[in-house]
């Protein structure tokens, strides 16, 4: 199980787990396998996936909307490469 998290500012310039899974996927990772680090392996890592981590009927979540503009195939490649529209917070 390998999740995506911070330690310190000693190994990064920020402690965004978000600027660490750009720089995963500029390297060439598998978007969609990214996004199960920063998500569902996360809640796995921490014993916190009976309740975090997917999106379903009793688990707890917070959720931000990425909308996309344009007609693009890969979604998961989409939200990483900055081809997404601003993001517009909603309360």
């Amino acid at each position: 199980n390998v999740a995506l998290g911070t330690d310190s500012l000693a190994s990064n310039p920020d402690l965004s787990v978000w600027n660490e899974a750009v720089l995963l996927d500029s390297r060439g990772e598998d978007p969609r396998i990214v996004l199960e680090m920063l998500t569902i392996n996360g809640a796995k890592a921490l014993g916190l996936d009976d309740h975090y981590g997917t999106i379903k009927v009793g688990n707890r979540a917070d959720i931000v909307c990425l909308p996309v503009e344009g007609d693009y195939p890969n979604f998961y490649a989409t939200i990483f490469s900055g081809n997404a529209a601003p993001v517009r917070v909603f309360t």
